[in-house]
């Protein structure tokens, strides 16, 4: 299915005819595929988007990007190519979906998905910006602040079950010089609480490194070992259930487990799982070389 998409991609970007050209008189029923999402069922939501994202619906194109770039699926992280289709085809549907935010039947888990689709698309130049800085320096931070305006209003005083790509994507935007990081944990709580994977390994991330607050080692390793203990796991939550075993953190020193937990991140090929399984092979002491691990919040 993945290498199909690509292939329809490819042909959808490369014609004549904008992804915009495409006619949907009104966005689809992805009802079905946004339950299986919000379980965290995430193959099956991507099977049940599969119909209203080959006709380039961006809802379904939003949540497969979602599923994809982070590996969600049980598949390999997508690479750069397939996410870059699909921010083009999102890049594409933008008019489509800042008309139908104006609807006001809309619905809610629509509007969200359109608002935080149209965020990404505004922060990573996909499209043009409501007001143009005079400086192009001052680009980036007009980026943000554009991002952050279509999302932040229900942010914080929403529910916490609302919409958590938003909340992600909001604390990756306040983990800047120009951010809060104390905002950004407070997203990322929600986020964790509503269930949702990418939040419990963003929220561990700012436990482990003290991020927003004082540093928590046990409850690091405890949104780790949730986020890894997931059907399909995270590679990345492995990995760092892994890294808290060798160090130490959060739990018993265990070079077993250690050894154990990267060879189950490695096995899903995520490249810090690999080094790390690679580090400790056959070792019986840490060794001084540091842990692999990444320090990036996932959306």
């Amino acid at each position: 299915m993945n290498r199909l998409w690509l292939i329809i991609l490819t042909v959808l970007l490369a014609s004549p005819a904008a992804a915009e050209d495409i006619p949907i008189a009104a966005p689809t029923d992805n009802s079905a595929a946004l339950a299986l999402f919000r379980e965290g069922r995430y193959a099956a939501a991507y099977a049940a988007f599969w119909p209203a994202l080959a006709r380039s619906d961006p809802e379904a194109a939003f949540h497969g990007l979602i599923i994809r770039r982070n590996g969600l699926d049980g598949r390999p992280e997508a690479q750069d190519k397939e996410t870059a289709a699909l921010m083009d085809l999102l890049a594409g549907r933008a008019a489509f979906m800042r008309q139908a935010l104006t609807d006001k039947n809309l619905p809610e888990t629509t509007a969200d998905a359109y608002r935080t689709a149209l965020a990404q698309l505004l922060y990573a130049g996909k499209i043009p910006l409501e007001r143009p800085p005079d400086s192009p320096a001052d680009y980036p931070a007009r980026q943000r602040e554009e991002a952050l305006d279509l999302i932040s209003t229900f942010l914080l005083s929403s529910p916490a079950s609302r919409f958590p790509p938003a909340m992600n994507f909001a604390a990756h935007l306040n983990l800047t010089p120009e951010g809060s990081a104390k905002r950004a944990q407070a997203l990322l709580r929600k986020s964790a609480e509503s269930g949702d994977r990418l939040g419990m390994i963003n929220l561990s991330l700012f436990y482990r490194e003290g991020l927003g607050g004082f540093r928590n080692d046990l409850q690091a390793a405890q949104l780790a070992r949730r986020a890894a203990d997931s059907d399909p796991p995270l590679g990345r939550a492995l990995n760092e259930v892994g890294f808290y075993y060798e160090t130490g953190r959060g739990v018993t020193r265990d070079l077993n487990e250690a050894r154990a937990w990267y060879g189950k991140s490695a096995a899903r090929g995520y490249q810090p799982g690999r080094n790390n399984a690679a580090r400790l092979h056959n070792a019986k002491e840490p060794p001084k070389s540091q842990p692999a691990l990444e320090e990036s919040v996932l959306f």
